[in-house]
């Protein structure tokens, strides 16, 4: 009997690393990649259509974030599973993007064969986990402490944006902005704005480092 291949699709902004990826999968003898795109916009459009028995996805997109996407196609698709696949560390990254309703989490720095054994590992419903280990995810680091939220308002200062123009990108009140701010600075232990500024830099910069 023959067996019926899973259907995969990818939402990563990088077209080295979707055609990559979709290189992998077209080799294993039980899936195939039934669409590839840059953005969860596109995402969200095309998923319907190829309907994917999972769906990779990549934490940063054009516009719309990847928590975010996952979060919509949690609410729109509660049964399709969703593996990250990205290069933001585990002990930030991976319990946010379990809330969100992702299942597995890979990071890139590893060997292709541990997205292929997660994918895998998603279709067979297992519980959430990174593909090391559950106890690196929940590592306590201060960036840890922030919010989904106000880790996107600290991104946003690190590249530049001014309140005003953070709220604006966010559809937010600048109280709103400025409100996430001054709880940035209480949970990260910064004594001002400029420190403030100056966390936010470093910490786009070490994100840049690893793209």
């Amino acid at each position: 009997m023959k067996t019926v291949k899973k259907r995969i699709f990818i939402v990563d902004d990088h077209p080295m690393i979707r055609e990559g990826t979709a290189s992998v999968i077209n080799m294993q003898p039980d899936m195939f990649l039934c669409g590839a795109v840059a953005s969860a916009a596109e995402a969200l459009a095309h998923i319907p259509k190829a309907k994917p028995d999972v769906v990779i996805v990549d934490l940063s997109l054009e516009g719309r974030s990847g928590l975010e996407l996952i979060k919509c196609l949690r609410q729109h698709f509660p049964k399709l599973p969703v593996v990250v696949y990205t290069m933001h560390e585990e002990a930030i990254y991976a319990q946010r993007a379990f809330a969100a309703g992702a299942c597995v989490y890979v990071t890139k720095r590893e060997a292709s064969c541990r997205l292929i054994e997660a994918l895998r590992r998603a279709m067979g419903d297992s519980m959430p986990c990174s593909s090391r280990t559950k106890q690196t995810a929940t590592t306590a680091l201060p960036l840890g402490q922030l919010s989904d939220r106000e880790l996107e308002v600290l991104e946003l200062r690190g590249q530049g944006l001014t309140s005003n123009h953070i709220a604006a990108q966010l559809h937010l009140s600048r109280k709103t902005v400025d409100t996430h701010l001054e709880n940035i600075k209480h949970k990260l232990h910064l004594p001002n704005s400029r420190e403030l500024l100056r966390c936010a830099v470093q910490w786009m910069q070490s994100k840049q480092a690893l793209r």
